[in-house]
């Protein structure tokens, strides 16, 4: 087992930091079901689920926003 200190995380850049915290999201997401879904949860999504179908052309795709991100270069 490879052990990092926070001290070391912490002195990465700010760029490294953000890709370090989206790998460690995806190794979560792989392993488990996703977090829980509150109440809360389920009604923004219902919401924007409403809004994708009522305005299509105003969407883009989950790779063409992470492309947007000034990490994901």
């Amino acid at each position: 087992m490879i052990m990092v200190s926070t001290t070391e995380i912490a002195k990465l850049p700010v760029e490294d930091r953000l890709k370090l915290v989206d790998f460690i999201w995806d190794t979560i997401l792989a392993d488990t079901d996703g977090p829980p879904i509150t109440d809360d949860l389920r009604q923004f999504i219902d919401e924007r689920l409403a809004d994708i179908k009522r305005n299509p052309n105003d969407q883009c795709s989950w790779e063409e926003f992470r492309r947007s991100l000034p990490y994901s270069k």
